[in-house]
Order: C-alpha cells, then sequence, then structure tokens
C-alpha cells in the first residue's frame, strides 16, 4: 500500500520541485512555487531569516527561510524548502549578501 502510494506521488513531487525557485535580481527576489510566482522588491524587504517547521512526518522539522517585509507580511520561501539547514542558510546566505549590497548602494531604500 505504501509502496504504491510513493509511486503515485512520486512524479508529482519531481514536477513539483523542478518548477520552484528563487530568483535573486536586481529588482529583487521572485519566489516560485507551485506555478505562482511572486516578485518582492529589495525595497519591501527588511530582512530574511531561518526558520524551522513542521514537515510532512510526524515529528521532522524542516528549514524554511522567511522574508520579513515592511508592511508586516512575513513570507516563507517553500520553495527553498529543506531537510538540510545547511543548505537552508546557503540560499538564506545569498539571498541576505545580495539584499544588504543592494541596501547600500541605494538611495531610494530608506
Amino acid at each position: 500500500m505504501t509502496s504504491g502510494l510513493v509511486a503515485l506521488c512520486g512524479p508529482f513531487f519531481v514536477l513539483r520541485s523542478r518548477k520552484s525557485w528563487v530568483r535573486v535580481d536586481e529588482k529583487g527576489a521572485t519566489h516560485r512555487y507551485l506555478g505562482r510566482a511572486r516578485t518582492y522588491d529589495w525595497c519591501s524587504i527588511r530582512s530574511a531569516v531561518p526558520a524551522h517547521r513542521w514537515g510532512p512526518w510526524p515529528l521532522r522539522r524542516i528549514a524554511m527561510p522567511e522574508l520579513s517585509l515592511t508592511d508586516g507580511r512575513w513570507p516563507v520561501l517553500r520553495a527553498i524548502a529543506t531537510s538540510s539547514a545547511a543548505d537552508a542558510q546557503a540560499d538564506l546566505d545569498t539571498l541576505t549578501t545580495a539584499h544588504a549590497a543592494h541596501r547600500a548602494s541605494s538611495q531610494t531604500c530608506a
């Protein structure tokens, strides 16, 4: 029974993961997850923080970084969620480095 469920769900997760990403460019950070993309411009991002949430398996926590936005929202970056805290931290470091570089060079962000 379990192997049949894994065989049915496996292709869904493979296809889903190929369409999920976070792209960092001069405009900001774009998060795409399950076919929906949202761009957060650099000036609207206050910070990027590590977070851990309960995953799909019982008693298993996974790293899901979050953005702290200037309007008070905290979107979760599910596209880079992983059970490896080191991998999540590496992705988060890339994002925070690009954010800090923009903030240092920008005249428009308050």
